[in-house]
């Protein structure tokens, strides 16, 4: 995912208040592909979104209606904002499709719907086997809690905090070293950023005249170890700099 777990899970109650939160602009080039794909997936949030507004407060429970607005509040939060690429988009779509398939609940399953869909996107070989299965076996329990729609605020919320604290202790697994090459595949004129690390907290590398140094469309580097962080494979071109997978092969 774009965001860490942490702040996912951060993000989550403050959501769960009905505040509003506005993630940073970005100012990076896109690739032409990837743009269309965001383009789809923002589409198909639309079209769920239209469908959960024209939902009445008299269909569901005062309860369920509640989370329901709160999850239609980050939907629209989502597609308005310009910086939301295409993992917000099927994130706010997670979200609102496990409200609109829960039905009528007698407490607000909001807060612990959007744990849930943002525990999702972990993945066993990110994570060390202890924290992996710890996570794992509180991800169980507060999916069945939550698909329980006689569940008590009390119960959904101590899940919450619960899943919440199992996010934030998953150990990452250490990079892993490798001999290859990597080509950079951007939009053509463009490059993509080096960090200086790969983990949340990362910054940019700069040249010498501190500008952001980045590699060009095109261009083929060494890569010397592989590392996986929130659902990303990121590459290190050797020292401390590292580049997204996402954007390059590697052989």
């Amino acid at each position: 995912m774009k965001k860490s777990l942490v702040v996912i899970a951060m993000l989550s109650a403050t959501l769960a208040t009905g505040a509003v939160v506005t993630a940073a602009p970005t100012t990076s080039a896109q690739p032409v592909a990837a743009a269309t794909t965001v383009s789809t997936a923002k589409s198909e949030l639309n079209k769920i979104l239209a469908n959960a507004e024209a939902i009445k407060p008299n269909a569901m429970s005062h309860a369920s209606y509640e989370g329901l607005q709160r999850a239609i509040g980050l939907a629209k939060m989502t597609t308005t904002n310009k910086a939301s690429d295409n993992v917000d988009y099927n994130f706010a779509i997670a979200v609102l499709h496990g409200f609109m398939d829960l039905g009528n609940t007698s407490a607000n399953h909001f807060a612990l719907t959007y744990m849930v869909a943002s525990a999702q996107s972990v993945q066993a070989k990110d994570y060390t086997a202890v924290s992996y299965n710890k996570f794992n076996k509180v991800y169980q329990v507060a999916m069945g809690v939550n698909s329980n729609k006689n569940a008590t605020q009390q119960q959904l919320d101590a899940q919450t905090n619960a899943l919440n604290q199992a996010l934030e202790q998953l150990d990452y697994t250490s990079p892993a070293p490798i001999t290859g090459v990597a080509t950079v595949h951007y939009a053509k004129g463009y490059g993509i950023q080096i960090w200086n690390g790969y983990k949340e907290g990362r910054g940019i590398v700069k040249t010498s005249k501190g500008k952001a140094k980045k590699l060009m469309s095109g261009s083929k580097w060494k890569v010397f170890a592989v590392a996986n962080y929130a659902g990303h494979t990121y590459y290190s071109l050797g020292g401390n700099q590292w580049i997204d997978g996402k954007y390059v092969s590697v052989k």
